[in-house]
């Protein structure tokens, strides 16, 4: 398999739960659904297999915190992270094989 499918797959997990969590609740106002692509994409570019649930919520946070001058709420990051941490891991141990 290649490298540009798990990248899929990883940007896949991410997008429906940064979209599910909609913290700033855009979706929920009517916000069209690549309203989080921009930061998604760069979370993802960021993970690294070797990182673990507080590494990615920290990227998260780092993240929007960049692209829209505020902070993810730590407590709901965390638990997105540590929900999905072993999904992410596995799919980058994927990619870092291809």
């Amino acid at each position: 398999m290649d490298r540009d499918r798990y990248y899929s797959e990883l940007y896949s997990v991410v997008k429906k739960n940064i979209d599910a969590l909609d913290c700033y609740h855009l979706l929920e106002g009517g916000a069209p659904d690549d309203e989080f692509d921009i930061e998604i994409e760069d979370i993802c570019n960021r993970i690294k297999p070797e990182c673990g649930a507080e590494d990615i919520s920290n990227i998260i946070n780092s993240v929007f915190k960049r692209w829209l001058g505020v902070e993810y709420y730590k407590e709901n990051t965390i638990t997105y992270v540590r929900r999905n941490c072993a999904c992410m891991s596995k799919i980058l141990a994927k990619i870092e094989d291809v």
